[in-house]
């Protein structure tokens, strides 16, 4: 089912997101937002990602403008990478001695996105391509032998991000009409 931010959602945002992005401006050229011409941006491009690290306010052309733009594409993947390093900090906790750790429910996390970078990284890199379906289950089992977690919308959210529009992958349809992840044209 695709869910879109609902209104509720959108109003218990804007404030929040204005104070993130420093006053009612565009994440992306940075000029101030009038009128209607401003939307709630994905920054990962998955409209089903509502979490308010995920969403930033944009002009609309701006929005479409970051499909064929580079610059436009950093910025967002930065903005990402940012709320990711202020998630893993908050969660830091600290030991007996002093030591900081993230909880282990991070620490989980962390080795679940990096076991799918690199698993797709290898098959891509050797094969050219992979089904999509082999991709989701192979790592889901992967994770599950090694780590005894490893949940399949965690893989997919994983898998669509490095498959975003800022991703070093994407996924396509091979001859028979099934998806795979190939490598992303220009990276």
């Amino acid at each position: 089912m695709f869910s879109y931010m609902t209104p509720r959602k959108k109003t218990e945002y804007l404030p929040k997101l204005i104070e993130i992005q420093d006053g009612f401006t565009c994440y992306l050229c940075k000029k101030p937002l009038h009128g209607n011409d401003w939307i709630y941006e994905h920054l990962d491009g998955d409209k089903q990602h509502n979490d308010i690290g995920n969403i930033r306010l944009a002009h609309q052309s701006c929005n479409i403008a970051k499909l064929n733009s580079p610059e436009f594409q950093i910025i967002a993947r930065n903005e990402l990478e940012k709320e990711s390093e202020k998630c893993l900090k908050g969660r830091k906790k600290e030991d007996n001695e002093g030591l900081e750790h993230y909880s282990s429910e991070i620490e989980i996390n962390i080795k679940c996105r990096n076991y799918t970078k690199k698993f797709i990284t290898e098959r891509v890199v050797t094969d050219g391509s992979i089904l999509y379906s082999d991709a989701l289950w192979g790592i889901v089992n992967d994770l599950n032998e090694k780590y005894n977690h490893g949940s399949e919308q965690a893989v997919r959210r994983y898998l669509n991000a490095l498959c975003s529009i800022t991703g070093k992958f994407m996924i396509t349809k091979n001859a028979e009409g099934k998806k795979i992840i190939v490598k992303r044209i220009g990276n």
